[in-house]
């Protein structure tokens, strides 16, 4: 029987090819994943995406079929307009889907305060104006940003999907700095997951990704207890 343990429902934006195949490779056994795409064509996108995204998750969330908990797993559109959009989200998830939910943000939020950090550095693919909603996010929810790099030209949704993980490793590297507790790595269409480790080892600190502190929440709140070597400290504790 497939999820014999636990099925994980993720609500993902419609570009996303890299959050799937990255939990998959991970997934402890008996545990299995279930995706349900939200989204508007690049070329239709206008300055309401995100509310059509939020309406789309909260009214189409059963078509993941019967899962165990739900993630919304667009990290831009959970912290953009802030905590208590975020909040709202989720709740209205909850009530619509009648199951347990988190979203990216509320992971990488959970994620961090789990590690005990204070001081982050991010590396991220996102456009300058989204970094800065970022920033505030994070700092919002009490930590203190010491560093940020982003992609320069942020690649477009169809393209940040294409990126070795290799850019990732440098993109975080660049970000590092010597005082931050940890190097937090964005965005879930953001191919990360396989360097976290070998980063963990060259930093001597944890590294967090969207997609990593996903999974470690929704594990958790599932009261699912499983040591995943491999893929950074988070998923170890």
């Amino acid at each position: 029987m497939f999820g014999w343990k636990a099925r994980l429902g993720l609500i993902m934006p419609s570009n996303n090819t890299v959050m799937e195949p990255e939990l998959s490779m991970i997934l402890p056994e008996g545990i299995t994943i279930h995706g349900h795409k939200v989204g508007v064509r690049p070329e239709n996108r206008g300055d309401d995406f995100m509310e059509v995204m939020r309406k789309d998750a909260i009214e189409n969330g059963f078509k993941i079929g019967p899962v165990d908990c739900v993630s919304y797993c667009c990290l831009t559109t959970s912290f953009y307009h802030g905590l208590a959009w975020d909040q709202n989200l989720l709740k209205e998830m909850e009530k619509s889907t009648g199951k347990p939910a988190t979203s990216a943000a509320t992971a990488m939020i959970r994620a961090l305060k789990e590690l005990d950090i204070e001081k982050v550095a991010i590396a991220s693919p996102f456009k300058r104006e989204v970094n800065e909603k970022l920033v505030g996010f994070v700092e919002e929810n009490g930590f203190k940003v010491v560093g940020m790099k982003a992609l320069e030209p942020a690649p477009s949704p169809q393209d940040v999907v294409k990126l070795p993980t290799t850019v990732a490793y440098r993109l975080a590297k660049e970000a590092f700095r010597p005082e931050a507790d940890c190097v937090f790595i964005c965005a879930t269409d953001l191919p990360s997951l396989a360097v976290i480790e070998a980063f963990e080892r060259d930093l001597g600190k944890p590294v967090v990704s969207t997609n990593q502190a996903i999974l470690w929440d929704m594990l958790r709140i599932i009261e699912i207890k499983a040591n995943i070597e491999g893929y950074g400290c988070l998923l170890k504790s």
